[in-house]
């Protein structure tokens, strides 16, 4: 999830927030119907673990470039 939020913010800070939001939009929703089956859920949390990790460098990447000299 972190080399991909990284890559992501390579490309773009605010699009890799925003794409990565998402992902966790979606992955949190999907908790409710994947829940019945274990294969499902087991998938399903990984890709929540995965969203959540993801949203780190661009986050901290934002934060760099808003603090300016602060850094």
């Amino acid at each position: 999830g972190s080399l991909f939020g990284g890559w992501l913010a390579d490309r773009g800070v605010m699009r890799a927030i925003w794409i990565v939001l998402l992902l966790n939009v979606t992955a949190l929703g999907l908790i409710p119907f994947t829940a019945p089956s274990a294969v499902l859920v087991t998938i399903n949390m990984l890709f929540v673990g995965f969203a959540a990790l993801a949203l780190g460098p661009p986050l901290q990447t934002r934060l760099m470039d808003v603090a300016a000299d602060a850094q």
